[in-house]
């Protein structure tokens, strides 16, 4: 599949110039980042560019033109993007004329000396939708646009084109009939979007397996698992699907099992496999929404890294109990859920700390701004998490996610449950617009995709001294990528 993928913000200003009805044709200009995945391609919106009144050579009902200085100012930009937007209008219906042909058919000769390896897509807003193709500029074929993916704070939704290949496939109306009354009239756009959508699970313990576990009723049909752990006899208390026998199997292939058990049409791939190793990140870029539920920080950053370069909505939650330092009764129990989507706060900007923690040392289970941790005395039992606590977590995960999708009620992006109390807190913070992965600046991550241009630099693992010191970072990209040397890896990493 071919989709553009556009922070709804952006595609706002698009929708404001083209959007019928228009009196004259008018043009939007874009520069995209790009996923390339097996089977999928997907171009990243990252900024929009709205030509004045004085860029244009000529326009009219029937015609628009920009002059030479606009265009030569276009392409010398694009050369640091891997693909270019020329977007404009028709007063009635959408269509490629001859006019259209002659003028792209130019422009991609001019762009192949400024971008060789580089992307063009041409889309035509009209009274009877958006029409959308894309060429590769070494072979100026033309391949068709299935849908645009709006995503944005206000919700997410997918916009098929005229000459969209792929249809979208529509949910199971016996199935969600309680599902479709409780959402009201926006109940069939939500299910149908839910059924359309990917999801990708980045740890099945506790809480993910829970959160699977619920999230399986909703409709989703494509799942994308990743763990390295297995099974073992105290995570029984507490992990969902877990059967009597299951001990030393992967837990991605219990939840597997599970969801298959419950529906044998889904299609899901699991994958023994470490978070963010390059085999997870490959089977996690075709994913629309990506579930969070690790047991350290380090994960979680890679992941609000993750999707931001790639406009994915992530979901992340986290629990656990700390005890006091002189008893062993709990001074603390809950869990919290974060929600980053493109145009909104990430992560960071909601408190998770930008030190490279190593995932691999159980001290790094502590509290950390105003989320409850895990306990940190050594000399104390650590009880980790309960299920009605996983439980609780889950809950709240897929109302959040919920709430997001259909747009119920006011969705936190920062939510906070006290269990001792019996309290929920919306600790939301807004977005800071010079964060390194969120913020709209050239060296923030957002959008970028697979291809960083020239002047940015993600540090690797093996930057890292033995210390745990940071070298200086090159421009504001001062986050981590990639595996987290050889102790990521388990002994026979598979792929179910």
């Amino acid at each position: 599949m071919n989709i553009l993928t556009a922070p709804s913000h952006l595609w706002a200003k698009i929708a404001q110039q083209l959007q019928p009805p228009q009196m004259v044709e008018n043009m939007a200009i874009g520069f995209l980042g790009i996923n390339r995945a097996k089977g999928h391609r997907e171009f990243l919106l990252r900024e929009v560019d709205i030509p004045a009144p004085s860029d244009y050579r000529a326009r009219s009902p029937a015609s628009v033109e920009l002059g030479s200085e606009k265009v030569a100012e276009v392409l010398d930009k694009s050369r640091h993007f891997p693909c270019l937007l020329f977007a404009h209008n028709h007063l009635f219906d959408a269509f490629i004329s001859s006019t259209d042909e002659a003028g792209i058919r130019d422009l991609l000769r001019c762009y192949r000396s400024f971008r060789r390896d580089g992307c063009l897509i041409q889309m035509v807003w009209g009274t009877n939708g958006i029409l959308a193709r894309v060429a590769d500029v070494q072979t100026g074929r033309w391949i068709f646009l299935d849908a645009v993916k709006v995503v944005g704070p206000e919700g997410l939704r997918l916009i098929p084109t005229l000459n969209a290949r792929h249809p979208l496939q529509s949910f199971d109306k016996d199935r969600q009939l309680r599902t479709l009354t409780f959402l009201g009239e926006r109940g069939e756009e939500v299910l149908n979007l839910v059924a359309n959508l990917a999801i990708g699970v980045i740890g099945v313990g506790g809480n993910g397996a829970a959160a699977t576990y619920l999230l399986k009723f909703l409709g989703f049909k494509r799942w994308v698992l990743v763990d390295p752990d297995h099974i073992e006899p105290h995570n029984a208390n507490r992990f969902f699907g877990f059967r009597v026998g299951d001990e030393g199997r992967p837990k991605v292939g219990v939840v597997m099992r599970e969801l298959l058990s419950f529906d044998p049409s889904l299609h899901c791939l699991g994958l023994v496999f470490p978070f963010p190793s390059l085999e997870a990140i490959e089977a996690l870029k075709p994913c629309d929404l990506i579930l969070c539920c690790p047991d350290n920080n380090w994960v979680r950053l890679q992941a609000a890294q993750f999707c931001a370069r790639y406009h994915k909505v992530l979901v992340e939650v986290g629990a656990g109990i700390e005890l006091g330092g002189d008893t062993k009764h709990p001074r603390h129990i809950g869990c919290q859920v974060r929600l980053q989507v493109p145009g909104g706060p990430c992560l960071v900007c909601n408190g998770l700390s930008l030190e490279q923690e190593d995932p691999f040392v159980e001290a790094i289970k502590r509290a950390q701004g105003r989320a409850v941790g895990y306990v940190t005395d050594a000399d104390l039992p650590n009880p980790g998490s309960v299920v009605s606590l996983n439980a609780m977590a889950a809950t709240l995960l897929v109302r959040v996610l919920l709430g997001y999708l259909a747009g119920l009620g006011t969705v936190p992006t920062y939510l906070f449950y006290d269990d001792l109390r019996l309290k929920l807190v919306d600790a939301s913070s807004p977005r800071c617009p010079d964060c390194p992965l969120c913020g709209e600046h050239p060296n923030a991550l957002f959008g970028w995709g697979d291809e960083l241009p020239v002047w940015m630099r993600i540090l690797r693992p093996q930057e890292v001294s033995d210390d745990g010191t940071l070298p200086e970072a090159v421009g504001g990209a001062h986050l981590a990528e990639g595996q987290h040397g050889d102790r990521a890896c388990p002994p026979q990493p598979s792929v179910l």
